[in-house]
């Protein structure tokens, strides 16, 4: 009766954690878009915000090295499993984000420069998404 128990609260906790990593991985995905978006209005008005501007740079950085981290510390946590992707990832990230990408490349090739912190949202976006497709998927 306990190992019965024990599985269930095993499998609890290991969903809430599988559910808890994919909140994370939103969040990450999601700064990734404000680090861009405020990347693009500072380049295109030519004007920082100072109190974020002491902030932002770091905060983008550390963010995308621990991203980086993640992502490599995965293979040690490897399962064998394939999954198709989402619909919402196919029909509405993907080319948003594809279509953002070729949009920053001619930004780059026009303007010389692109953000350092717009960067940082692009990494942030793309290890956000790989990291949602090393993960095993859970009913949420």
């Amino acid at each position: 009766m306990n190992t019965q128990n024990e599985e269930i609260n095993t499998g609890k906790s290991s969903s809430l954690l599988a559910i808890s990593l994919r909140k994370f991985f939103n969040f990450l995905g999601f700064s990734g878009v404000l680090f861009i978006l405020y990347g693009v209005i500072s380049k295109c008005t030519d004007s920082v915000w100072p109190v974020l501007e002491q902030w932002i740079n770091p905060i983008s950085a550390f963010m995308t090295i621990l991203a980086t981290l993640i992502v490599a510390a995965s293979i040690y946590f490897h399962k064998s499993f394939a999954h198709p992707p989402e619909k919402f990832s196919k029909y509405v990230s993907a080319p948003v984000v594809i279509a953002s990408c070729l949009a920053a490349m001619i930004f780059l090739i026009m303007m010389g420069d692109i953000p350092s912190v717009a960067v940082n949202g692009f990494a942030l976006i793309g290890i956000a998404g790989a990291l949602f497709r090393i993960q095993n998927r859970t009913i949420e």
